[in-house]
């Protein structure tokens, strides 16, 4: 079978994953991080005391990676600051700050105002409209770019901000606060080597298929967005840009649920990119990415649904927990249902406070729970040595979630954390799809049995049809 074909199908089925990632890492942008961060914490505490705006009450010298937890509802209008991010627009080329302010009250809040202080040059944005209860806007000015806070190239610096007119009786953290921001690149030119890839592609394909040329910058053309909140990163088009803030949060959340799940590192920045294209929507998570296309419709719903889902992050719900788990794997010689088994068994609460608790019971011979016709039964396990078309292929990433929960109920958890340790130990781009690299490696062979002290390939093959040997390719 093509390991590959039955994922972008069955996305649509699975379809409450959301928008993603690709995975590299960032450099050092100072020899002595420390020092530029006291120098400009002296030098910002100094334009703040002489323009007579109100300071945070917090140490400058020691800025909050994050704003402060959110707790689930408070009384009254009350808005906090919940992400600081840097807004890259891919049709001007220029860049700015931005914050995403949420109201976690109960009540409507009016229309507001949002300071920011940089590099000793103020400016603000307003909000001019009401946000409801339990929902989280985007606010930057328009106007206002990096150049003008005197940011001319990348480095840190020291973001303070303030909201007004501020809640009565809370604490000031909620609405005022800084941040040491990482700026990663002042403007959105692409690097040399990555326009000429993209512009060579697109004398071939769509913009939806060279995208992935350049993985961490909007274009032009379309016009895409980009925000950047620490080591998360969203593009997405730039009439559904508000949907780029929802996604930062979410992923961050799933990201530290995963971690704990999964016992490995999030790989970083988390970059992720939502396209528009023709045909059905679909979501794809691996090492080299993860993605989100489908038609204007498909965006439009996601934008309908962003209060709902707005109120999922606010209380800490993780929505991305299946692609950002293809994300943590990477390229890894992890058989295809297998690796689908993982991400799926991670759409649970109790193990990555998931959003829509999949309700699937793992039976000695077989899964049972709601099908895809929306009855109740049990289902016997898939033969994973053969996709059959003719049936829905949830039910062979249900029969791979079993495979984990076997190892959960016998071995324990700690002994799925090993093996996806183990795997991710030879994480190679060579193991993307069914190649002859691919079939060198046997994960239940050369991984799963060394890692658990036994042979368990009888009882996969029992339940599964598949051996010490399996690949996912044969």
């Amino acid at each position: 079978m093509n390991p590959a074909q039955p994922r972008r199908n069955l996305f649509v089925a699975l379809s409450t994953a959301l928008l993603a990632i690709l995975a590299c890492s960032l450099p050092a942008l100072f020899n002595d991080p420390m020092a530029e961060e006291a120098m400009l914490a002296t030098s910002v505490q100094q334009t703040l005391e002489a323009q007579g705006v109100n300071q945070p009450d917090t140490d400058p010298s020691m800025p909050s990676d994050s704003p402060p937890d959110t707790p689930a509802t408070s009384s009254g209008i009350d808005l906090m600051v919940k992400q600081a991010l840097v807004r890259y627009d891919g049709l001007t080329g220029q860049a700015t700050f931005e914050l995403t302010v949420c109201n976690i009250g109960t009540e409507e809040a009016g229309p507001f105002e949002v300071r920011l202080l940089a590099n000793g040059v103020y400016n603000s944005a307003t909000h001019s409209s009401n946000l409801a209860s339990q929902t989280c806007v985007g606010v930057f000015n328009p106007m206002s770019t990096l150049a003008g806070f005197g940011v001319y190239q990348p480095g840190e610096v020291l973001l303070s901000w303030e909201i007004d007119p501020s809640d009565e009786g809370e604490s000031d953290d909620y609405n005022r606060g800084q941040k040491f921001m990482v700026v990663d690149k002042v403007d959105t030119t692409p690097s040399p080597n990555e326009l000429t890839l993209y512009q060579d592609c697109m004398t071939r394909d769509t913009h939806n298929n060279c995208s992935s040329s350049i993985p961490q910058d909007p274009t032009g053309n379309p016009h895409e967005i980009k925000k950047q909140a620490g080591n998360f990163i969203s593009i997405v088009p730039a009439a559904y840009e508000a949907l780029a803030n929802h996604y930062l949060m979410d992923n961050e959340i799933c990201a530290k649920a995963l971690e704990t799940y999964l016992g490995i590192a999030m790989p970083q920045p988390v970059i992720g990119r939502g396209v528009i294209a023709d045909y059905t929507g679909g979501y794809f998570g691996s090492q080299g990415g993860i993605y989100t296309s489908g038609p204007t419709s498909m965006f439009d719903n996601f934008l309908t649904n962003l209060p709902e889902s707005w109120g999922y992050a606010l209380k800490g719900e993780c929505v991305n927990a299946h692609e950002m788990t293809h994300y943590f794997l990477g390229d890894v010689p992890m058989p295809t249902w297998f690796n689908e088994g993982l991400a799926t068994i991670a759409q649970t609460t109790a193990r990555t406070n998931y959003y829509n608790n999949l309700n699937i019971e793992c039976r000695e011979n077989g899964w049972y729970g709601v099908d895809y016709y929306g009855t109740e039964q049990e289902h016997p396990y898939q033969n994973l040595m053969v996709y059959d078309t003719t049936i829905p292929g949830i039910y062979y990433y249900y029969t791979g979630m079993c495979f984990w929960d076997y190892i959960e109920k016998t071995f324990g958890q700690d002994k799925v954390r090993e093996i996806v340790s183990d795997t991710v130990s030879y994480r190679n781009p060579v193991y993307n799809g069914c190649t002859a690299e691919t079939k060198s490696t046997y994960f239940i062979q050369d991984i799963v049995n060394p890692t658990l002290g036994t042979d368990i390939s009888s009882v996969t093959l029992a339940k599964f049809n598949v051996g010490a040997t399996y690949t996912g390719c044969e």
